[in-house]
């Protein structure tokens, strides 16, 4: 046997159940033993020990609780067809988007008017994007103001605070297109 008598199993050597092997391990290992013999005296103890009698009230609520799940468990199932409206509302929807669908191949195709964006765009250089100092703008305005959500901190503004941080980003912005 590898190691100790596992607890699991303490219990059914300590009440003459276990194997021949843990019964073996024993008569080596005095901490096994040791235990084995603590649980012994405590299962006795716990044994002489007397269980009172459950009042009345209890025997009667046990008696309902028991008597209504039976009660419960008895009764036929009723099919309720509440369902069947429903069923018939989904019914129609599906015939409706499956009749109304265009054909796969008459959807519209884009004109040469529309711009159309590649699947994946990268971002433009610093020099080239326009938005930059809109979003550096509003980085300082929330390190000014010492706000972590700078959309809340814009809208606490007063009109004049607003209008100087607009004309910030403005100017910024103008600066940027006349390098």
């Amino acid at each position: 046997m590898r190691g100790h008598v596992s607890p699991e199993a303490m219990i059914d050597v300590a009440e003459g159940r276990g194997g021949a092997e843990q019964r073996r391990h024993l008569e080596a290992c005095g901490d096994c033993r040791a235990q084995v013999e603590e649980l012994r005296e405590s299962l006795l103890g716990l044994a002489s020990v007397g269980v009172p009698e459950p009042s009345p009230l209890y025997w009667e609520a046990f008696r309902r609780q028991v008597g209504g799940r039976l009660e419960s468990e008895a009764r036929p199932v009723r099919w309720s067809f509440w369902w069947l409206p429903g069923l018939a509302v989904a019914a129609v929807a599906v015939v409706t988007v499956v009749l109304l669908r265009p054909p796969v191949g008459s959807l519209p195709s884009p004109s040469g008017s529309v711009a159309l964006l590649p699947a994946w765009t990268p971002l433009p250089d610093v020099e080239q994007d326009e938005g930059l100092p809109v979003l550096q703008g509003l980085a300082v305005a929330g390190e000014l103001t010492a706000c972590r959500d700078v959309g809340g901190c814009l809208a606490s503004l007063s009109d004049e605070d607003a209008a100087a941080v607009s004309a910030a980003l403005r100017s910024e912005i103008e600066g940027r297109s006349q390098s």
